[in-house]
Formats: structure tokens, sequence, C-alpha cells
């Protein structure tokens, strides 16, 4: 029995340190000093796998060479994040792993040190991305190889009569904002609309666009992703195919309602009852009026500055003649 216990124990050991080599921490610099000083930092030494941040007004100053690379036996990427200052002593070095990241914000600095020296380095997957050299960085700048976003999905679906284009972001890195582009042929491109970008982010982060006035036939939509030092790189484009069924006796405008308020005109109508609605996509209704309709042509507006709703709404119109829909983004 007691020797059952003893493997337990040994199995539980091992589980441990294979996890947290495996899942990494978070670990911030909240006080100033050196990085191998556990006082440093409020979770622990950095380790292989970490999201390591020096906070702002903190100064770390790198008093060893640090290894978290593969000739380490780490293969599991590192997050810096300087907010504060990263100082190298003369002669330190740093070596991280593959498809690390390091980003230096607003605030952050990357100095050689006070000690002076120049072959202090940065060092990921055995490509030199820093050396002290080169000089002192000041953000907001990314350091070393690796694509501002990790893009999962970028796709565009036709509903009713708007496009609505969504797309995901495993991370970001030094990421200003998104443009969403449009084309009929693939070489001439058109901004339609943008959206900020997170900065930096190492969370799973979904967009969403619309283009409420598509392109009759096929067009092509793509996404443009602009740095913070104006640097841009493109997804490949998706195709949409919209062929719109125009009706002359109902017209909805604008497509999108910034100021809470929509104009309704009805032509051809016959007198009596009808009612507008709003709803939700998923279904919800959001307004409703009835309305009183006295000769053939009507026209209506609709006030929603009270309405504490904002994106893709369905308008109905119904009466004993007619039902028109028509789909309206609010508030954007």
């Amino acid at each position: 029995m007691i020797l059952r216990d003893n493997y337990t124990w040994l199995f539980i050991v091992y589980f441990l340190l294979i996890s947290s080599s495996i899942e990494g921490k978070v670990t911030h610099a909240t006080s100033n000093g050196n990085w191998s000083s556990s006082g440093t930092w409020d979770n622990g030494l950095p380790a292989c796998g970490d999201s390591i941040y020096i906070d702002k007004d903190k100064v770390v100053n790198v008093d060893v060479s640090v290894n978290l690379d593969e000739a380490a036996s780490c293969s599991t990427s590192i997050y810096l994040e300087i907010d504060g200052v990263l100082y190298f002593n003369a002669g330190r070095k740093m070596y991280l792993s593959c498809n690390s990241h390091i980003v230096i914000t607003t605030n952050g600095e990357l100095k050689k040190g006070p000690n002076g020296g120049s072959s202090s380095l940065i060092d990921i997957c055995a490509t030199n991305v820093w050396t002290a050299g080169s000089g002192d960085l000041s953000g907001p700048a990314p350091v070393g190889p690796g694509l501002p976003i990790e893009l999962i999905e970028f796709n565009a679906k036709l509903e009713s009569d708007v496009v609505r284009l969504y797309w995901s972001t495993a991370s970001e890195i030094n990421n200003d904002y998104f443009t969403i582009e449009r084309s009929r042929d693939l070489k001439l491109f058109k901004k339609v609309s943008h959206y900020s970008g997170a900065g930096n982010s190492r969370e799973i982060r979904h967009y969403t666009a619309y283009d409420t006035s598509p392109l009759q036939g096929i067009s092509y939509y793509r996404l443009k992703q602009t740095d913070f030092d104006g640097r841009a790189d493109y997804s490949n484009p998706v195709s949409i195919t919209f062929n719109p069924v125009f009706s002359r006796n109902f017209r909805v405008y604008p497509s999108i309602a910034i100021n809470g308020k929509l104009f309704v005109e009805i032509y051809n109508e016959e007198p009596g009852q009808a009612i507008l609605e709003l709803f939700t996509m998923e279904g919800r209704l959001i307004y409703k009026s009835d309305l009183i309709i006295e000769n053939d042509r009507f026209s209506y507006i609709i006030d929603l500055s009270d309405k504490d709703f904002e994106g893709l709404v369905l308008l109905k119109y119904t009466s004993a003649k007619s039902s028109y829909e028509s789909k309206i983004v609010l508030g954007l």
C-alpha cells in the first residue's frame, strides 16, 4: 500500500510538471529589478510558454542570459509585452522559441542598458531580431518575425439585400485597424468600411461588418489589416453574388441609421390599416407602430433615438394589400 501511494505521488508530481511546461502562465513585472529576481515578478520568474508583461513605469534589467528556446528544451512560444523599460546589461542575450512575439507598446522602450556594449541581442527561432548595436527602440512597434495578426477566418454571407462580413483572429500584434474592401474584377478594390483592431491580443476575437449597398452581380471582398506603423497585409478575397428584386413601391433610407431615424416611403398603396415592425436578427421585436394609410402615397419617420440597440435589424411593413421587408443597420 505504501509503495502504491509513492507511485501515485510520483505520477501527480510528473503530471503537474508536464502541465505547467505546456500551458505556461501570465507574469507581470510589478517592481523595478533584475530579470533573474523573483521579487521583480508577481507570478514567478518567466518560463517557457509564458505571457510576460513589463508594466508601465517599471524597469527590468536583463542581468543574465535568458534561454527560452528549443536549445533549452522550450518549444512553446513566448509573448513579451514591454509597457515599461527593458534594459540589457553588456553581453546579455535573450533566446526565445519559434513563433514567439515581442511587442513594445506606446509607453515602452527597449534599451541596451546603462553598462554599454553592443553584443547584447534578442534571438527568436535562431534569428537575431534586435542587437544592441542597432540602437534603442521605442514603441509602438513589434520586434521580430511573425504576422501582425493570426487570422482564423474571413468570410461573407448574403442576408436578403445586405452582405454580412465576419472574421476572427487568434492573436493580434501591433494591429491598428481593419478595412473592408470591395471589387468587381479583383483588380480595383475600394474601401467599404473600417474597424479598430485590438492592438495587441492573444485572445480569440470576433468581428462583424455590413455592406448595406452591395453591388449587383458578382463582387469580391477582402480584409486589409494595418499596423500602427502603417504597414498593411491582405486576406484572400471572398465572393458574393447579389441579384436583387427591386420594388418601386417601398423605400427605406438611410441604410445605416446613425442618428436613430429611419424614413419610410410607400407608393401605390390602398387606404386602410398597416403595421411597421422592427426585429433583431434573432427575432426579438424592438419597435412596432400601427399606421393609418389615407392615400396611395405614404411617408413615415421611425424615431429610434431612445432605443438602446446597435446592429442589423429587419424592417417589416404589412397591410391588407402589401408586404415588404428591408434590412437596416442601426447605430454603428
